[in-house]
């Protein structure tokens, strides 16, 4: 899947440590380019912490987010994980005619 919007800012930063070494996972909000934006947080996991830097360049420009969603259960109760896989800096589409 794919959300298209400007990248607004990391809003949170998760680290920890288990047996396979440390960790860190980051949340981002995108928001698009709408008359009624839509917004979006989705997590960036330690696989990818290189390109940290990379991504909070984009920060304040517009983006195109590659994602993927899925469920998990914790005490009984559901969550949603979107895990981003690719962000790019990219032209928000025109907007589309209304009727």
């Amino acid at each position: 899947m794919e959300f298209i919007g400007t990248l607004k800012g990391c809003v949170a930063t998760r680290s920890g440590e288990t047996a396979n070494g440390k960790w860190e996972r980051r949340q981002y909000l995108v928001e698009e380019v709408a008359t009624w934006p839509r917004k979006m947080v989705f997590e960036i996991a330690d696989g990818e912490m290189g390109r940290y830097k990379e991504w909070d360049s984009l920060i304040g420009k517009n983006v195109c987010v590659r994602f993927g969603i899925d469920a998990r259960e914790y005490n009984g109760k559901w969550f949603n994980d979107i895990a981003a896989w690719s962000i790019r800096g990219c032209d928000p589409e025109p907007p589309k005619n209304e009727q």
